[in-house]
C-alpha cells in the first residue's frame, strides 16, 4: 500500500500481512480524517484493481 501527497511530493508505503475490506476501509477513513478529506474537500483515489478493491463495501 501507498500513498502520495502530490503538493510535497511525500510517499507513505506500508505493508500488511493480509488485506481485508474492512482494514482498508479503516486506513482509508483515518486518512481522510487526518488529511480533512469530505464532500467539500475531496480526494481523488486511484486503486490498482485487486480483488478487493473493487467491492461496492469500500
Amino acid at each position: 500500500m501507498a500513498r502520495v501527497e502530490p503538493t510535497i511530493g511525500k510517499v507513505n508505503v506500508g505493508c500488511l500481512t493480509s488485506v481485508e475490506t474492512q482494514i482498508m476501509s479503516l486506513i482509508l477513513e483515518a486518512f481522510a480524517q487526518a488529511q480533512g478529506i469530505n464532500r467539500q474537500h475531496p480526494a481523488l483515489l486511484v486503486l490498482d484493481g485487486a480483488r478487493w478493491h473493487i467491492t461496492h463495501n469500500l
